[in-house]
């Protein structure tokens, strides 16, 4: 237990890095490379997680090893192919790793730090999986977001918006205009609630089992 609780200890830090320094990390081609470096530690760090189980961590590699090489692809070479498949093999390997942790906090049969810290990186994976989605969708279909501002969207401004989104705080900065959008909008904000709610339930029930 303490080293799956250090394994995913490894992944929310990562997350919480990620969601930190990239602002920071936009703009020159060193500082490009060091975002690209920190996703890259974020997807080798989900796939740590599963490595306790070969079947999960087979698929993990067969999902995150793609999406790290079309990452680092676009990166050297950009390319429209290089971006879609990128973000696609990046939102199914999130997914995938987001579920099976979830699976894990659910089925456990007590509180531990192990379920605290893996509670949090699925809320925190939902938030970035929908924030690719949505860059995906603008990418394949431009015009589905605008900024009141009338600024161009970025990757950082799609995680903004879809946490912004997951959490029902929604400042109104950036609006999803077309219904594709708005559909992935209110699937995330349904999927928050939800998640926020049964996760509760879940932990007092166990917290009464415990006593």
């Amino acid at each position: 237990m303490l080293q799956r609780k250090n394994r995913i200890l490894v992944l929310l830090i990562s997350i919480v890095s990620l969601i930190i320094l990239y602002p920071y990390l936009q703009g020159s081609i060193i500082k490009v490379a060091l975002f690209t470096t920190l996703l890259s530690i974020t997807l080798i760090s989900s796939a740590y997680v599963l490595s306790y189980d070969r079947k999960p961590f087979a698929i993990a590699l067969i999902l995150g090893i793609p999406a790290l090489l079309f990452t680092w692809l676009g990166f050297f070479a950009y390319n429209a192919i290089f971006a879609y498949a990128s973000s696609i093999f990046t939102i199914a390997f999130y997914t995938f790793t987001l579920c099976m942790i979830l699976s894990y906090v659910f089925n456990s049969k007590k509180i531990a730090t192990a379920e605290i810290y893996g509670a949090v990186c699925v809320y925190l994976l939902m938030g970035i999986t929908w924030g690719i989605l949505y860059s995906l969708t603008e990418q394949l279909n431009p015009g589905s977001f605008v900024s009141r501002t009338g600024a161009l969207l970025s990757w950082s401004d799609f995680v903004y918006f879809s946490f912004a989104t997951l959490t029902t705080a929604g400042y109104g900065d950036i609006i999803a205009i077309t219904a594709r959008a708005q559909s992935l909008a209110i699937l995330e904000m349904v999927a928050g609630v939800l998640y926020i709610a049964v996760l509760v339930a879940r932990l007092v029930s166990l917290y009464g089992k415990r006593k």
